[in-house]
């Protein structure tokens, strides 16, 4: 029987928006990719899959943040986050498997008591600029050896890319930061308390590089289990 993992998308002109590549990163581990609607029922969702990614995309609203928006949060989608905090709780409650992938890791951390910095410099750039616009850009995150994310991977030291404006700042109590950038970003968090439940601030979905991939096949076995 096939592994289903279900992928939260985002929206553009009123039409569903997601990236190939979440797809492709899962099915390349035997998974099967399921599209989640935000107009579907949460238990329902969950009754059918076998794990949970939170996909990037635009800015958290109001409604999840218990503050006020920042003026420079764009592509914000109230509904979207209702659906996903409550899809992250009861995930977590019921101890499914749960990836969060740049706004996935936001999402995850506010939805268990955390907060997020609603805007810092500097994290934004997607391509260097030069003759070739397509190398992305890329940093280096320092990952926690005593963390789940170090026993999966085996890596100390990694490259990411940088496709966001906001960060993780004040932690869930739920969770514990398991990588941070060298200017001390939190860049991954989790909680060894459940089968997976990982979030990264980064895209690994757009690498696929062997650190990449040991992650997302580390997820898929998770949620075999």
């Amino acid at each position: 029987m096939s592994i289903i993992v279900g992928i939260t998308h985002s929206f553009e002109d009123n039409f569903v928006k997601l990236g190939l590549s979440y797809l492709k990163a899962v099915s390349q581990f035997g998974a099967t990719a399921l599209v989640i609607s935000y107009t579907e029922n949460v238990d329902d969702i969950l009754n059918l899959t076998d794990g949970v990614i939170l996909s990037g995309g635009g800015d958290l609203s109001e409604c999840v943040l218990s503050e006020k928006l920042d003026p420079k949060a764009r592509d914000v989608y109230p509904k979207r986050d209702i659906f996903e905090a409550e899809l992250c709780r009861k995930a977590f409650d019921r101890n499914i498997p749960v990836f969060g992938i740049c706004r996935g890791i936001q999402i995850m951390n506010v939805a268990l008591g955390g907060k997020i910095n609603q805007h810092i410099a500097g994290h934004t750039e997607e391509y260097s600029i030069g003759s070739d616009n397509n190398i992305p850009i890329v940093h280096k995150i320092l990952i926690d050896r005593e963390s789940f994310l170090y026993k999966v991977t085996k890596f100390e030291r990694a490259e990411v890319n940088s496709f966001h404006h906001q960060c993780v700042s004040e932690i869930s109590p739920e969770l514990s930061v398991c990588a941070r950038s060298d200017d001390y970003v939190v860049e991954a968090v989790e909680c060894k308390k459940r089968k997976f439940f990982l979030g990264v601030q980064w895209h690994p979905e757009k690498m696929m590089d062997s650190f990449s991939k040991k992650i997302f096949e580390a997820f898929v076995n998770a949620c075999k289990k």
